[in-house]
């Protein structure tokens, strides 16, 4: 796999109230991360190596001032990293529908679990373990997407993507504003013999995309999300359905409010843990 650094990455830790944590996602998306891990009480963000962390962080210093944020970094170097990182990671099971399996653990002995999704975890979100990646494959299994023209908006390590494509999906477009993620989900396409997906990297905030799709996936964070209902005519056809995560049950109303503010209507909630999921559909005629 390419769109690595040679040399290694800084892992900047902080710690914060989890009522924060959506605040603070979105101060770091303006520092241009290659990965963020949730855990619990802190927030790790990974960086390449070729800025200093100081230079990483100084543009948005005076916003977690503001939030309270403390922060220490670690330089990780390279060799054996992408191992470790893999290592750590265990298949997971989606209900009866899904078993997300790490390319390390692929082995005869694993449960009969649904359809497997392999994957070789790097620093992106997506590995199965966090819980709007799983709502959204839960939310997938729901909807019909035989035929369907389907756009995963921050796709990341593309397990949606392949999901998708493996429940009959015409078409997906899967999009990242970051290289590494492309990479690591073109490399998970190809290690589940998926073909038909048409990679992008591009801001999903500011990309046009060629035409509406019938079913548009996006699990980022709420204010992404907000913004991008709010421009959902350019995404989503007609009679379309919009699945997305990202954000915390205490905030879905904001989500939905905005939703039916252009015309949507909420059709399913999912909840697990402190966080939400949400599927809507747009109407045929408005």
């Amino acid at each position: 796999m390419g769109g690595t650094s040679g040399r290694g990455y800084w892992c900047v830790r902080f710690c914060l109230g989890a009522e924060r944590v959506e605040a603070l996602l979105g101060v770091l998306e303006r520092t241009h991360p290659i990965g963020v891990e949730e855990r619990e009480g802190e927030l790790l963000a990974y960086y390449d190596s070729t800025a200093s962390v100081e230079d990483i962080i100084r543009p948005v210093e005076e916003d977690l001032r503001r939030l309270g944020a403390r922060w220490q970094s670690q330089w990780i170097g390279a060799e054996n990293w992408n191992a470790r990182w893999a290592e750590s990671i265990q298949p997971v099971a989606v209900g009866d529908a899904w078993l997300i399996v790490p390319a390390e653990h692929a082995t005869d002995d694993l449960p009969c679990t649904g359809k497997r999704i392999y994957i070789y975890p790097a620093m992106a979100f997506g590995t199965g373990h966090h819980e709007t990646t799983r709502m959204m494959l839960r939310a997938l299994s729901r909807l019909e997407l035989a035929d369907q023209e389907v756009l995963d908006a921050g796709t990341g390590s593309g397990i949606l993507a392949i999901a998708a494509m493996m429940e009959g999906a015409r078409s997906v477009t899967a999009v990242d504003l970051h290289e590494e993620a492309i990479d690591n989900a073109q490399y998970n396409a190809r290690l589940n013999g998926i073909d038909g997906i048409r990679f992008v990297q591009a801001d999903i905030r500011s990309w046009r995309p060629p035409h509406a799709f019938d079913i548009v996936l996006v699990n980022i964070h709420r204010k992404v999300v907000h913004d991008f209902i709010q421009k959902i005519d350019l995404y989503l056809r007609r009679g379309g359905m919009l699945v997305c995560s990202g954000y915390f049950a205490t905030e879905r109303h904001v989500i939905e409010r905005a939703a039916q503010a252009v015309g949507m209507s909420c059709i399913d909630v999912d909840r697990e843990g402190e966080w939400c999921c949400n599927t809507f559909v747009r109407p045929i005629k408005g």
